[in-house]
C-alpha cells in the first residue's frame, strides 16, 4: 500500500504528563536479558514513535520512520498491536505488584485517539447533494489518522512528515476491513487482560472498549456486511465487503460484548468459506492472510481446532505469533497440551535474535524485527533494495510492536519467574511523565 510522499520541515518539542511518583519495587534486569530488551524498546517506542495526549495526532502509532522523516500509514493498525502490547503489560505489570498508572494512561489515550478520529471522520466528505461537510458523530465509521502537517516538530531532527490525513486521495483515509481486523485483536486483549477497575478521570477503559467495539461492528455489519460512506453514501474505497470475513469478527466481538451483540450474525456464506478454503489455507493475497491468522486466532473460529490451523498457518506463511496468541486467549489454562516443547523453541530462538548487547541502537535486529509487517510474517521484512519502502525511505524502521507482543504473550504462557520480576525502566516512566504534562 505505498502512497505518494510529500515533504515538510521539523524542529523539537519535549512533552507529555503528570502522574503519581511510581510506587512499585525496582527491579536489575541485567540477569534477564528478555526484560532488558523489552524496555529498552518501550523506551524507544515512547521516545521515537509516538506522541501520547488528547490533541490531534496524539496516542496514534507510527507506521514507520528514518532519522529525518516519520509517516503514519494504517494507523489503526500500529495503533491496535500498541494496544494489545499495553493490555498484556497491565497483566504482567500487577502480577510483578508494579504500579500501572502509566500503562493505564498510555491505554486510555490511545482509545481516545481512536474514538478521536471516529469523531471527526464525517467532516473530511462532503454531501453530495448539499456539497457541505458531515456533521461530526460517534458512529463507528473512522478516518485512520489526524496526524497533520507540523506534528513532525515533536521529534527532534525529523524534516518530512507523510500520513493518510495529509494524503489528498481520500481513498487513503477511509477505514477498511484489515484496520476493523487488527482492532478487534486488540480489544480482546484489552477485555481479558486489563484490570476491570482500570480507569483514567473516572472512565473505565473496559467501558470506553466494549462501547467502540459495539459501534464498529454495527457498522461494518450494517448494509450485508458492506461498510459504508454515511456521508457520501458509498462504500468506502478499500476493503469494503468484510462479509467472507465475518464469521471472524462475529466470534472475536463476541468475545469481547457477549450476548451484547446477539442480534449481530455472520454472513450465510462466510462459515462455509472458513472450514473449507481458509482451514485449507487456500489464501493466496498477503494482506488476507492476515486477516484470516488473525481473525482465526483471536476468535477461535475453529473451535478446538484452531490452534492446529494456527500451527498450519505458521508452518506454511510464517505466521509465528499466532499459535501462542489462540491459545492464551481462547485457553491458556491448556497451553502445555496444545503447544509443544518445539513450540516453545521456537519463540524463545525468536526473542534472543533481538539482544541490546548485540544491537545497542535498537534500530534493527538481525531479521529487522522493526519491520512493520513482523506480525504478518516472522522473516519477511522491508528491507531489500527492490522493496518501495526501501526506496523511497532509505532503510525505513518501525516500532517493533511485533518483539513487544510476542515477549508479553511468552512470558503470559511460559515465564511466572519473568513475569514477577516484570518492572518498568525510570527512563520510560521519565518519557512518559514528560509527554504527559501536556496532553
Amino acid at each position: 500500500m505505498i502512497r505518494p510522499w510529500a515533504l515538510a520541515l521539523i524542529l523539537i518539542q519535549t512533552l507529555t504528563s503528570g502522574l503519581p511518583a511510581h510506587a512499585g519495587k525496582r527491579v536489575d534486569h541485567s540477569n534477564h536479558p528478555f526484560l532488558e530488551t523489552y524496555w529498552s524498546i518501550r523506551e524507544r517506542l515512547v521516545r521515537d514513535f509516538i506522541r501520547i495526549g488528547t490533541s490531534p495526532g496524539k496516542s496514534l502509532m507510527m507506521g514507520v520512520r528514518t532519522d529525518d522523516t516519520v509517516v503514519w500509514m494504517d494507523t489503526p493498525i500500529m495503533t491496535a498491536w500498541y494496544m494489545a502490547v499495553l493490555a498484556t503489560e497491565n497483566a504482567l505489570l500487577r502480577k510483578s505488584g508494579q504500579n500501572t498508572d502509566r500503562n493505564v494512561q498510555e491505554l486510555y489515550y490511545a482509545l481516545k485517539a481512536l474514538e478521536r478520529v471516529d469523531r471527526i471522520t464525517e467532516t473530511r466528505f462532503k454531501d453530495p447533494k448539499t456539497g457541505l461537510p458531515g456533521t461530526p458523530s460517534l458512529n463507528g465509521f473512522f478516518i485512520r489518522d489526524d496526524v497533520d502537517h507540523g506534528f513532525q516538530y515533536n521529534f527532534p531532527g525529523v524534516t518530512s512528515i507523510w500520513s493518510d490525513w495529509i494524503d489528498p486521495n481520500e481513498n487513503y483515509f477511509e477505514m477498511s476491513q484489515d484496520q476493523c481486523v487488527s482492532l478487534f485483536m486488540a480489544f480482546h486483549f484489552i477485555h481479558d487482560f486489563v484490570a476491570p477497575d482500570a480507569q483514567v478521570g473516572g472512565e473505565k477503559i473496559q467501558d470506553i472498549t466494549n462501547q467502540m467495539a459495539e459501534r464498529i461492528i454495527r457498522h461494518i455489519s450494517q448494509n450485508n456486511w458492506t461498510i459504508m460512506n454515511p456521508v457520501t453514501g458509498k462504500q468506502v474505497k478499500r476493503g469494503p465487503k468484510p462479509g467472507v470475513f465475518s464469521k471472524g469478527f462475529v466470534k472475536t466481538a463476541r468475545n469481547v460484548l457477549g450476548d451484547q451483540i446477539a442480534d449481530v450474525k455472520p454472513a450465510w456464506y462466510s462459515a462455509i468459506i472458513w472450514h473449507t478454503v481458509f482451514r485449507a489455507g487456500l489464501v493466496p493475497v498477503f494482506f488476507n492472510r492476515a486477516m484470516v491468522s488473525i481473525l482465526g486466532a483471536s476468535g477461535q473460529v475453529w473451535n478446538r481446532g484452531s490452534v492446529r490451523v494456527a500451527k498450519r498457518y505458521s508452518r506454511m506463511w510464517d505466521r509465528t505469533v499466532y499459535p501462542f496468541m489462540e491459545v492464551l486467549l481462547n485457553e491458556p489454562q491448556k497451553a502445555s497440551k496444545k503447544l509443544k516443547p518445539k513450540d516453545r523453541q521456537k519463540i524463545e530462538e525468536l526473542l534472543a535474535l533481538m539482544n541490546p548487547g548485540d544491537n545497542p541502537s535498537l534500530k534493527g535486529g538481525p531479521i529487522g524485527w522493526n519491520s512493520t509487517n513482523r506480525h504478518y510474517q516472522a522473516k519477511k521484512h522491508y528491507s531489500s533494495d527492490s522493496d518501495d519502502w526501501t526506496v523511497q525511505m532509505g532503510n525505513p524502521r518501525g516500532s517493533s510492536t511485533d518483539y513487544l507482543i510476542l515477549h508479553n504473550i511468552y512470558v503470559l504462557l511460559y515465564r511466572d519467574d519473568l513475569a514477577k520480576k516484570f518492572a518498568p525502566t525510570s527512563i520510560y516512566e521519565g518519557l512518559v511523565d514528560d509527554q504527559l504534562k501536556t496532553p
